[in-house]
């Protein structure tokens, strides 16, 4: 859930992509493309077929970086808490309960089978 909340955070930011460098005696200079997301990259190729395309398209319009930058934050202050919790303390029980609780997953009973 994190990579692909992060590998789609990226494909809004412009890059500017390396296309050329040319030496004068010392000096190396680097000729840079016009900076261009990677989702424009894409579309720019002529690789990209036009299903694809469409299907980038809707992708794109979907993305909301707002969102993205949040379900980050909360994924990685899960994995903070997982890092720094003992699993078998109380707070580790109250942290899993309340994960549940925002997932909305029933919490079954251990001795409760029967019910």
């Amino acid at each position: 859930m994190l990579l692909c909340a992060a590998w789609q955070a990226t494909d809004a930011i412009p890059l500017w992509k390396l296309v050329a460098t040319t030496r004068r005696g010392a000096k190396v200079i680097k000729h840079y493309d016009r900076a261009r997301t990677p989702y424009q990259r894409l579309l720019a190729s002529p690789v990209c077929q036009e299903t694809t395309r469409q299907t980038l398209e809707i992708l794109y319009r979907s993305l909301n970086p707002l969102r993205l930058r949040r379900q980050i934050d909360q994924e990685l202050e899960r994995l903070w808490r997982l890092e720094t919790v003992d699993p078998a303390s109380e707070l580790a029980a109250r942290i899993l309960a309340e994960e549940r609780a925002d997932a909305q997953l029933p919490v079954h009973s251990l001795g409760n089978s029967h019910i």
